[in-house]
This record gives structure tokens, C-alpha cells and sequence, in this order.
């Protein structure tokens, strides 16, 4: 906006001479990110226009908040005898400036806030938990011409628990100025089975040993979690406790469909419901998704076992090949 005002006003002033005065300070401090003239001088002169065209004059990047830069009067009688040729200038005041930025700072509550709210936008729906990780220390930013902002966005999707970081960009004007990552410690949970009662080695796992719970997914966990549907006919390998959750390394499963046997599949569209047989192209056990064939025409669909001999597809749920 400052180099195409100075454009503008180079328009209008062309083939103009005016007289100009620039007296230099000992000490400026700037809001925005970028120095102009007239942060760090005092200038005048009888053309308004012209006032304001040097004024704007752009003098490269404002320090960040902590340090410091310096100006030279050199310099800038160099770089503006060499942008206004037309204009008469004439400089007093100090030989060169130091220049401090005015900060403002930004909360660690307002970081997490922005942070949280978008994990739990993006979370919504899930059965979680989560809280800060370590300790969040506020952002010393420049304070800004016109405005300070911050843009939290979550790219990586939560499945299991685990540490979840969120970039925090920090605008000020509109350009980005820094981004902070927010860590925080999620916990997700699922309705997963227990067991209701011991079940020693050998014997087989009934319905009623069964009772939902709300168990977290560990993240680090490379064992498979079984649903009830699963779990129900399977025989434990070894003594399981109760109130324990069953795992597939517990537990053997009777295979309910193997490669080659023709099943009975059932179509779910709705409220419609369409039989039909088709061949299984691999082994599965209950609650598994396997491939089958279409005997009709051949076919291959994606389904789920759900009996010994049968498998199940709802359009819209389950994907078809």
C-alpha cells in the first residue's frame, strides 16, 4: 500500500520542484514491520503531496522486538536524492537514528485458546481428551500498523492417542510474521469389550462374558483390538482376567469364511435388501472385510463377514471394487 501510494503521488508530481526539509531523529520506534521516513524524521516542506511522498518513502525492515537498527543520514540523503531528483531536499537533525520496534504481546492463553478450538473443530464427533503439553510461554510480536492476528490449522488426522502439534501463525498487517507450534497430549476412546468374568485356557468366549467399555487407543499399541462380534465362539489361549480387554494375540478365531467356498451375501441399500451367492477370494474371520465374486457376473465386491458362510455389504458404507 506505501510503495503504490509513493507511485501515485510520483504521478502527480512530475515535472514539479519543490523545497523539502528532513530533519533526522536521535531515536524512532516503529509499529509496522517495515520503516518508512517519516517514523524516524520530521519532514516539511509547502507541497502537502510532496510532504507525504517523502514520508512514505520505504526504508527497508523494521528489528524485531529485542533488538535494534541504525540509520544513517548518508544513506538516506543518497537513496532519496536518487528517487526525487525533482524534489529540492535539505537535511538536519541527527547523523543517524536508532530504531526500536514497539511490541505488543501475544498471550499464551490466546495461543492455546486459538489452537484448541481448532482441534476440537477438527476432532468433533470423536470421543476425546486432550490437554496443553509442557508449558506455553507468550510471543513478544511487533505491535502492527493495523492489526494483529492468529490462524491456527490442523493438517494431520487423530486416529489413536498421541501427541498432536498445531501451527499458530502469528499476522500482523496481514503478512505472517512467526509460527508457534502448540503441543497437546490426545486421548481417544472407543466402546470397545471386556470381559465380565474370568475365562480360563481353552474355553470358548459367549455374548454374555461381554460388556462395552470406554477403553483409549494407545497409540504405540501394534495389537488388534476385537469387537464383540468378533470375540463371540473365539478360545482363549491362555487364562484371561476379568475386566480385561481381549486382543487378537489372546484369543484363537475359527475361521468363518475360507477362500473358494461360496457364501451367502446380503445387499443393504436403505430399506431394500438383496440376496444373492457369491465366491469368497480369501479367508476371513467374523467381523473381517474380505473380497468376494459376484457368481453372476463376476463381480468383485468389498464386504463384511458376519456369520459362519455369510458376508454382508451397505452401499454407502462399505466400498465397492
Amino acid at each position: 500500500m506505501i510503495l503504490l501510494n509513493t507511485l501515485l503521488l510520483c504521478t502527480q508530481l512530475a515535472g514539479t520542484t519543490a523545497d523539502i526539509t528532513v530533519s533526522l531523529s536521535l531515536e524512532a520506534t516503529v509499529d509496522g514491520s517495515e520503516i518508512v521516513l517519516a517514523d524516524i524524521a520530521s519532514i516539511e516542506g509547502e507541497n502537502d503531496k510532496a510532504v507525504q511522498m517523502v514520508g512514505a518513502f520505504a526504508l527497508g525492515y523494521a528489528p524485531s522486538p529485542g533488538y535494534s537498527r541504525v540509520i544513517q543520514r548518508w544513506r538516506v540523503e543518497q537513496r532519496l536524492a536518487g528517487e526525487f531528483p525533482a524534489l529540492k531536499l535539505a537535511f538536519t537533525g541527527r547523523t543517524a537514528c536508532r530504531v526500536w520496534p514497539r511490541t505488543a504481546d501475544i498471550s499464551a492463553f490466546e495461543l492455546e485458546n486459538a489452537a484448541s478450538e481448532i482441534l476440537a473443530r477438527e476432532l468433533g464427533g470423536k470421543d476425546v481428551e486432550y490437554k496443553l503439553r509442557g508449558e506455553l510461554s507468550s510471543e513478544k510480536v511487533p505491535a502492527g500498523r493495523l492489526s494483529r492476528r492468529l490462524e491456527a490449522t490442523l493438517t494431520q488426522g487423530v486416529v489413536n492417542s498421541s501427541t498432536v502439534s498445531v501451527p499458530v501463525a502469528i499476522f500482523i498487517d496481514e503478512v505472517k510474521w512467526r509460527t508457534v507450534w502448540v503441543a497437546f497430549d490426545v486421548t481417544v476412546f472407543h466402546k470397545m469389550p471386556v470381559l465380565l468374568r474370568p475365562i480360563p485356557l481353552g474355553s470358548k468366549i459367549k455374548a454374555g462374558d461381554l460388556v462395552l467399555q470406554r477403553i483409549p487407543m494407545e497409540a504405540s499399541s501394534n495389537v488388534q483390538a476385537l469387537s464383540a462380534a468378533m470375540l463371540v465362539g473365539a478360545t482363549a489361549r491362555r487364562d484371561l482376567a476379568s475386566h480385561s480387554q481381549v486382543l487378537a494375540r489372546d484369543v484363537v478365531r475359527e475361521k468363518a469364511v475360507k477362500e473358494g467356498e461360496t457364501l451367502a451375501l446380503e445387499i443393504f441399500n436403505g430399506r431394500i435388501r438383496v440376496k444373492t451367492k457369491v465366491m469368497a477370494l480369501a479367508d476371513g474371520y467374523i467381523g473381517d472385510v474380505v473380497t468376494v465374486q459376484t457368481l453372476s457376473n463376476g463381480k468383485k465386491l468389498t464386504v463384511r463377514v458376519t456369520q459362519n458362510g455369510r458376508v454382508q455389504l451397505r452401499l454407502g458404507t462399505d466400498q465397492i471394487h
